[in-house]
């Protein structure tokens, strides 16, 4: 080891032999040049993983990810000392050393995420009064995998994770811990030792200088949480259109089939919830719904209207969640990228989130904090704001309230408003702006000093800007490029942030929730927890064109056939989805058969849809002999509809050898006496191509009494069923008498 002295020299040392291949004695005649000393250097550096708050009595509590490397070689790390730090570092005699009751450390085994279930623990040490932690908290370090008391830390990152279990009850001064605030540091590079707790012989990185204290957040113990999400179930969508869960091994992996697609649970009351009284007043009896938070609730609504509750919204915008990446699972995103994040166990029930990201086509994740994960949001109108949450335990009633940032959550409401003990609430009395918007086309890592954009010109030459939900303090380089002058400004999160779209504003609102119990605590703290960050967007999208079926012409479109539009577009809030309608024959009423993401993973855009396609959920080949037409309508993320599209061509499932076939009229006979809707007849026929029409009606005499003619595809001339009115009239203007 780096301690041990000796004149013998172990000639050909690597990792793998340690003593070499063979002994000499220093100084070796053999040798022509000076013996070299390399020293070695290590690095650890961190970022912090602690929630804005925790439960007493919860266990695994992520705290810091550690990553140590070292410049050449290897070296052997055998204890870490930890810090506490909040409440505990008051003068007062005890107080907050009880606060965390546990602390372990654990090691990354190639995942590159924390997971108690996955990783390997490494140390785990018990507070007690005989082990306080007030002094210092010393994790001595044994590897189950190796059997060794030390890791090796070589030039290859190893990452580690420090977790805590927060305290049940009181501290040791006998005050109960909730209120109080802990987070967990390594104070200085001497807090990292060898093994049995020697000194390193090695020197820190000379780039670190000033890298210490490496610490996390200090997070707030309270009585119950309202957590951002609960840690989902994968959800998938049904045959029949809705979602279901999906079936699941017992080690927590999804059941694929031959497809490679989600199976469904087994289990009918795994998979839905049948007639139950607390349904979404959209949704019906009957209808097979899910409870995605825990509360027994099912959390299906109708967002577009269709009489059935196919919608969830796992990030609880309000806008409707959807399978953006193709592999049949519905997607938790809460950047507005199109890139799915995650949402996992962290141990004990506990989220834990990470964001995605497209790089060189692979997706690749980002841990980041609850706090960085509050959700982007939109909302349609500058005087209210609609919201919804999570449940939190023992609540008597919620409030919510409007903050321009996330250290003053009602700076903008200037008061909470309470909203009853429903998950949902709506803020009035607002008076907000817009702003001005652009998207980020660079990505944003922990070390970048400026980024880019769709277009600055409408900012300010510096101030602060929202970059999805982090807040920065920024100078305008030029029309594209913003320079970075402080980040995690306001309380925000310092994240990472991908180059797919996410939206860049001069305005952000932070809208917060805090319960309250029977007894007057609020819950989490009096300043409550950030639910999402919202945006202003008052325009509709642009609307779409035509959903025209891909069947060339002449030819019939058979049972299930592709319809392809020309895109909506949305300059501020994006395109979130397209509606599709569908309308059999001449059939006034039209039906939406379908609602699709508008964007694909990475920002592919989304504007297909195959109708009738057994595989995809909810639809089922159209009959033969029928023709239909379709019009489509794009939805921001705001809540907005665009206007609907020109109807489509028609298509026909089956095209007839005939030009002209069903030839009927109704009522027949017709007394046009009457005038009026009694006193006409509708002409049906049904063209199999388009073609010039003339109809010719006669009298019992063969007299000529109205002339109707129609041009090549227009109506009365188009393929598929076309339907011409006949008042009574002749071509004067005069009614026929009855038979003639």
């Amino acid at each position: 080891t780096p301690h041990d002295v000796s004149v013998t020299v172990y000639k050909n040392v690597t990792r793998l032999a340690p003593k070499g291949t063979g002994i000499g004695v220093y100084p070796d005649d053999s040798q022509s040049s000076i013996v070299p000393i390399n020293a070695l250097q290590l690095s650890m550096t961190g970022i912090s993983m602690a929630k804005v708050a925790s439960g007493q009595g919860m266990k695994n509590v992520p705290m810091l990810k550690l990553t140590l490397l070292t410049d050449h070689e290897y070296m052997s790390i055998g204890r870490i000392k930890f810090t506490q730090t909040g409440t505990i570092s008051t003068a007062a005699v005890n107080m907050g050393d009880g606060d965390l009751s546990g602390l372990s450390l654990w090691l990354d085994n190639g995942g590159g995420n924390y997971s108690p279930i996955v990783n390997t623990r490494l140390a785990y040490i018990l507070h007690s009064a005989v082990n306080p932690f007030k002094s210092g908290i010393y994790a001595d370090i044994f590897n189950p995998n190796t059997g060794l008391p030390y890791i090796l830390v070589s030039s290859v990152p190893v990452t580690l994770y420090v977790a805590c279990d927060v305290g049940p009850d009181n501290d040791l001064s006998g005050e109960s811990t909730v209120g109080h605030t802990a987070g967990l540091s390594v104070t200085a590079f001497t807090d990292i030792y060898g093994p049995s707790g020697l000194a390193l012989a090695v020197d820190r990185f000379a780039s670190e200088d000033g890298g210490y204290p490496i610490a996390s957040g200090e997070l707030l113990i309270a009585p119950a949480i309202i957590p951002l999400t609960p840690v989902f179930r994968p959800i998938m969508l049904a045959g029949n259109g809705y979602p279901a869960f999906a079936s699941m091994t017992i080690t927590g992996s999804v059941v694929k089939g031959t497809d490679n697609m989600p199976r469904i649970a087994d289990d009918m009351a795994v998979r839905w919830i049948v007639n139950s009284p607390d349904r979404h007043p959209s949704c019906g009896p009957g209808e097979p719904l899910i409870d995605i938070n825990n509360d027994d609730i099912p959390d299906n609504f109708d967002y577009y209207g269709r009489g059935k509750c196919l919608n969830l919204s796992l990030n609880n915008t309000g806008v409707p969640t959807y399978d953006i990446d193709g592999d049949g699972l519905l997607d938790y995103e809460f950047n507005g990228d199109y890139i799915p994040d995650i949402v996992s166990d962290g141990g004990e029930g506990n989220p834990m989130y990470e964001m995605g990201d497209n790089v060189e086509g692979k997706w690749k994740t980002y841990f980041v904090t609850d706090l960085g994960a509050v959700p982007s949001a939109w909302a349609s109108k500058t005087s209210e704001i609609a919201a919804m949450w999570n449940p939190a335990s023992g609540m008597d009633y919620y409030e919510m309230t409007l903050g321009g940032n996330y250290t003053d959550p009602s700076g903008i409401k200037n008061s909470w408003q309470p909203v009853g003990n429903n998950l949902s609430g709506l803020l009035t009395g607002l008076a907000l702006s817009p702003g001005n918007f652009t998207r980020l086309v660079t990505n944003i890592g922990s070390n970048s000093t400026e980024f880019t954009v769709g277009s600055a010109k409408a900012f300010a030459a510096e101030g602060l800007v929202y970059v999805g939900n982090e807040i920065m303090r920024v100078i305008k380089k030029d029309d594209k490029t913003f320079t970075i002058m402080d980040r995690g400004v306001d309380g925000s999160y310092l994240g990472p942030h991908t180059a797919w779209g996410e939206t860049v504003s001069d305005r952000g609102y932070v809208l917060s929730v805090r319960g309250v119990t029977s007894d007057g605590r609020y819950i989490p703290s009096t300043k409550g927890v950030p639910t999402h960050i919202f945006r202003i967007d008052i325009s509709k999208p642009v609307t779409p064109g035509a959903p025209e079926p891909q069947v060339t012409s002449g030819l019939a479109a058979g049972q299930s056939y592709a319809l392809k539009w020309d895109a909506s577009s949305d300059e501020e809030s994006n395109v979130a989805s397209y509606e599709i309608q569908e309308r059999e024959g001449e059939n006034p009423v039209w039906r939406t058969v379908a609602a699709i993401p508008a964007l694909r993973s990475g920002g592919a855009i989304n504007n297909q849809y195959t109708v009738g396609s057994p595989s995809t959920p909810g639809e089922t080949p159209r009959p033969l002999g029928r023709y239909y037409t379709y019009r489509v309508r794009g939805w921001n993320f705001s809540g907005l509809a665009s206007g609907w599209s020109v109807i489509s061509s028609p298509a026909g499932t089956t095209i007839g050898t005939e030009l002209i076939s069903s030839v009927s009229n109704y009522p027949n006979p017709v007394d046009t006496r009457k005038g009026g809707v009694e006193g006409r007849t509708a002409l049906t026929y049904t063209l199999n191509d388009n073609a010039e029409v003339t109809i010719t009606i006669y009298d019992l005499m063969g007299y000529v009494v109205r002339e109707f003619s129609f041009s090549n595809g227009s109506k009365g001339g188009k393929l598929g069923p076309n339907v011409v009115l006949w008042d009574g009239k002749n071509a004067l203007g005069g009614f026929v008498g009855k038979g003639g």
